[in-house]
């Protein structure tokens, strides 16, 4: 059996064209594009919670300015409704966070990942 975890947006034309079958999203709350697939925490693991995201980085030393400026533009493009709505028609959930936000974020997602590996016991070769 053949086992993948694409994102929601990357496997729905395979799911709407019957090639695969979606038996889990790994988010919180099920997906509106797919809401008859269960959660796997309605399946099968109480508390499973893994969503990844699409964001902007920037150097260390960019200037503070340069980034809230950044930010604030990006709010106003992923806020309009018209996009939000092509977003989500994709797949994706359009959110918008502060820089601090997404490094706590991209922090607790490394977190998790180290968990499991240490727990499995893996090792890079």
């Amino acid at each position: 059996i053949d086992l993948s975890f694409p994102s929601v947006p990357a496997a729905l034309p395979l799911i709407e064209q019957r090639r695969v079958r979606a038996l889990a999203v790994t988010s919180a709350k099920r997906t509106p594009v797919l809401p008859d697939v269960p959660t796997i925490a309605e399946s099968a693991l109480p508390d499973y919670e893994y969503v990844g995201a699409i964001g902007l980085s920037a150097p260390a030393a960019t200037p503070r300015e340069f980034v809230n400026r950044l930010n604030a533009a990006i709010f106003a493009v992923v806020n309009k409704p018209e996009l939000r709505e092509a977003i989500g028609k994709s797949g994706f959930e359009a959110q918008t966070s502060s820089s601090e936000q997404f490094t706590a974020s991209v922090r607790d997602d490394i977190a998790k990942i180290e968990a499991v590996v240490k727990g499995a016991g893996l090792q890079a070769d």
